[in-house]
């Protein structure tokens, strides 16, 4: 389990906006990405809110065990 920071108690990642880049086009996609913040873990570039929402859900049940 990755070891919380100061101040967290437990792990809540949650989904936020963020920017892939097209190595084709070079374009900027927009995306979405699991973040908790009480640990630092970033999870992968999704392309709809609520698959980057599942990545929150296994990340928090899997380290808050």
């Amino acid at each position: 389990m990755p070891e919380l920071r100061t101040g967290f108690d437990y792990h809540l990642a949650e989904a936020r906006r963020s920017q892939l880049t097209d190595k084709d086009t070079g374009e900027k996609l927009p995306t979405w990405v699991a973040v908790c913040d009480a640990c630092g873990w970033v999870g992968h570039d999704r392309s709809f809110k609520v698959t980057a929402e599942d990545d929150c859900l296994a990340h928090d049940t899997t380290e808050n065990e």
